[in-house]
């Protein structure tokens, strides 16, 4: 290996059985994917959200209650969706540069998300065996 530093994945991780993207902050294309997401987390799979590029603005606190609820999803909105979800066990992750770009490196977040860089995106992708984008 030489110099570079080789760090293996811990062998009893998990597989993500779902990585979804968002990459839009779309009120219909985020409903579907917390939706979604929270129907896989109900059937005991192991699933990820990462918020990049537009999506990264529903990661400010209270951003993702102004998000209209349209049928047929007026059932829950957006935030109570993402709750439901972090609540059941899934990560909801957000992209640091795509904050930073924003200007919104600093800004409050919506309490339990992850905060990611390229490098962990990758490996996430890596340990998926489905990446749905949004």
């Amino acid at each position: 290996w030489g110099n570079a530093l080789h760090i293996p994945m811990a062998a009893a991780q998990e597989p993500l059985t779902t990585l979804y993207i968002a990459q839009s902050d779309d009120a219909e294309k985020i409903t579907v994917l917390f939706n979604l997401s929270n129907l896989e987390l109900g059937q005991g799979k192991k699933v990820e959200v990462a918020l990049m590029m537009s999506a990264v603005t529903l990661a400010l606190e209270g951003a993702a209650a102004k998000i209209p609820r349209h049928a047929p999803f007026t059932d829950f909105g957006v935030d109570e969706r993402m709750q439901q979800f972090m609540e059941k066990g899934g990560i909801i992750n957000v992209c640091t540069p795509c904050l930073i770009y924003r200007d919104l490196g600093d800004a409050p977040l919506m309490p339990g998300l992850a905060k990611i860089k390229g490098p962990d995106l990758i490996t996430k992708k890596d340990a998926s065996k489905h990446i749905m984008f949004f």
